[in-house]
């Protein structure tokens, strides 16, 4: 069963750059590996210099240990970064590991405009998804916690990202500008990964266009 979890986490730096600097971020990448979670996120707003502000917090963010611009717009209104949490450092990462059913696939997770963090989870059953909620109120995480539960499978965003990226840098041209595993490097993904996501987009993409 999937289950979104909502509430309002001032150590989150996503949260973090939409309260302090009004930008925003849109995860398309979320992982956990041994090493810790990795996130793939573009950062946008209407003002590039702070954009930029929010950029230079977060390369000093304490808990990062790795961020990476992966790409940046003329402009300078909308980078895509890829930003490395410790486990340590991510309650998330302790929650996947105490009680996730599946501890292979991402984490859906997203910052609206108000700072509030969203977190969707696939636990076994009810008593798993309560026993989150207790974790996450007795780690004094919030003591203002939603939770639903909802129905259905949505759309892969990994996919749509990893698909979108390989038409920009030339996946598909003939004669090829990048090879799989050059891409793969770039967005940080095992190739494994790439080949998977890349595939379920694109028969997608196709069950919509060839009817």
């Amino acid at each position: 069963m999937r289950v979104v979890y909502s509430l309002y986490y001032p150590a989150c730096w996503a949260c973090c750059l939409t309260t302090e600097f009004g930008v925003y971020t849109r995860f398309l990448y979320w992982k956990r590996y041994a090493h810790g979670i990795v996130e793939i996120v573009e950062v946008f707003g209407k003002d590039s210099g702070a954009v930029e502000k929010a950029l230079n917090w977060l390369y000093n963010y304490p808990p990062a240990s790795s961020v990476r611009v992966l790409s940046k717009t003329d402009d300078g209104r909308r980078v895509t970064l890829r930003v490395t949490i410790p486990p340590a450092r991510c309650p998330l990462y302790t929650i996947l590991a105490k009680y996730s059913s599946d501890k292979s696939s991402p984490v859906e997770e997203k910052v609206d405009s108000k700072g509030k963090v969203y977190w969707t989870l696939e636990v076994k059953n009810l008593r798993k998804a309560n026993l989150i909620a207790k974790y996450i109120r007795q780690k004094s995480l919030t003591n203002q916690l939603e939770m639903k539960i909802i129905r259905g499978r949505p759309p892969s965003i990994d996919g749509l990202y990893v698909l979108k990226r390989a038409l920009e840098e030339g996946y598909f041209d003939v004669p090829k500008k990048i090879s799989a595993r050059e891409l793969s490097k770039k967005l940080g993904i095992p190739l494994s990964t790439f080949d998977t996501q890349l595939r379920r987009a694109l028969k997608r993409v196709l069950s919509e266009v060839i009817r």
